[in-house]
């Protein structure tokens, strides 16, 4: 292992796991564990397992199709509304209202790349600089104006 925090980690889980008779086994082949049995164990000694997500789990595709479906419903899909830019305004809304990139990370399921594309795609943020050029402008237009009539005077 190159990572030298890993391999510690693991030692230890590996010494936690001899220590308290988990898997054991008195030879000394296979760091005294059981080869046959299960490495990574819970705190009870019982085979680590994923989270069920329950009998009523939908697949992304289906809870996509589910959102087109309500989009459309709802009369959202005439007004220019997609599953894309609802999920990117809820994104920036989440950022906007505190949630950090991880928090943003794990409710959506975005990675950090994804995530840094979404916020840079929220217009609002660039605004001040925005309102600098109209102001420039705006302040170009009234000096030439003023400009214009004191020519008049001049002549």
């Amino acid at each position: 292992m190159s990572n030298p925090a890993l391999k510690d980690a693991l030692e230890q889980y590996l010494s936690w796991l001899r220590e308290s008779g988990i898997h054991s086994h008195p030879s000394k082949h296979h760091l005294g564990l059981d080869a046959s049995a299960p490495l990574l164990v819970n705190d009870k000694g019982q085979p680590f397992t994923m989270q069920s997500r329950g009998d009523g789990a939908q697949s992304p595709a289906a809870m996509n199709k589910f959102l087109d479906r309500l989009i459309k419903q709802s009369g959202l899909h005439d007004a220019g509304v997609s599953r894309i830019s609802l999920v990117r305004t809820a994104v920036i809304e989440s950022y906007r209202a505190g949630m950090s990139t991880t928090d943003l990370m794990i409710t959506t399921g975005f990675s950090s790349e994804t995530i840094s594309v979404i916020l840079a795609m929220d217009v609002a943020q660039y605004s001040p600089l925005a309102d600098w050029f109209v102001q420039r402008k705006e302040a170009k237009v009234k000096r030439l104006e003023a400009f214009k009539k004191r020519r008049r005077f001049m002549i």
